[in-house]
């Protein structure tokens, strides 16, 4: 981390174990990556007198929540490893500011999704398996989340560099709320391939049932609004698979370094 720090006047802070059921499989490995290596990162960019930090955190630190959509000042109830140590991380980085003066600022990104995703998070899992004309076997139809496309995320990511305060917290979220079954229906509309889907309502009962953002505090205060809709980030996404599958190895389709 030293050195990779070196000579570094913004960095950003994304690294984590961040796929649930590897989380809950790798219980001290998740915290050690998520929370430990989150002080690795922090005593790094100190010692090589980083200006500004971005440290990435989650919506998942909200856990269930009955007032919807959630701020930045909504109460954190972590559920998991992941969220726990997610916000282990935010702590670390709130109380490295206030002892050493470092601006820092956090990110409480919403689900994202868009190209080069790991074909094991729900968009491109459904993508994939439509495209290869696969049944979908599911889980529950009736959770909801909050997806934004990656080109805004990064957007964001970097207003937050730019313009976001210290030892604040920013939502990026589109405030629109999707069930996992309106994600399949818009998947399969835009991508023009029907399937047969079996759910299964009693998967992954700890999951958090419903989950929306209100991005208000960084419209305000860094210019950000999700600018990409959700059928056309889909149409993007969509796209991406399809030509991996058709242009390249049809066993390759997440090619991280392309």
């Amino acid at each position: 981390m030293l050195d990779a720090l070196k000579n570094v006047e913004v960095a950003f802070h994304l690294a984590a174990i961040t796929l649930i059921p590897e989380t809950r499989a790798k219980t001290f490995n998740t915290f050690t990556t998520n929370a430990i290596g989150t002080l690795n990162f922090l005593m790094a960019a100190r010692a090589q007198e980083v200006q500004k930090l971005v440290y990435v955190s989650t919506c998942h630190v909200y856990g269930k929540q009955e007032k919807l959509p959630v701020t930045e000042d909504t109460a954190a109830k972590p559920t998991d490893i992941y969220s726990a140590s997610k916000l282990a991380g935010e702590s670390l980085a709130l109380s490295i500011a206030e002892m050493y003066g470092m601006n820092i600022s956090i990110s409480r990104a919403f689900n994202h999704y868009g190209p080069y995703q790991r074909p094991d998070f729900l968009i491109p899992s459904i993508i994939l398996r439509l495209l290869r004309r696969e049944k979908l076997a599911m889980g529950n139809p009736n959770p909801s989340r909050d997806f934004s496309y990656v080109d805004d995320i990064v957007r964001g990511y970097a207003l937050l560099a730019e313009k976001g305060k210290s030892s604040e917290i920013y939502h990026f979220s589109s405030g629109i709320e999707k069930t996992v079954a309106d994600i399949v229906e818009t998947i399969m509309k835009i991508s023009g391939v029907k399937s047969e889907v079996h759910w299964n309502p009693d998967a992954r009962r700890v999951d958090i049932p419903r989950s929306l953002g209100d991005h208000s505090k960084a419209t305000k205060e860094l210019g950000w609004k999700p600018r990409v809709d959700f059928e056309d980030g889909i149409k993007r996404t969509v796209a991406w698979y399809r030509s991996q599958i058709e242009f390249r190895n049809p066993e390759i389709v997440y090619v991280p370094n392309a």
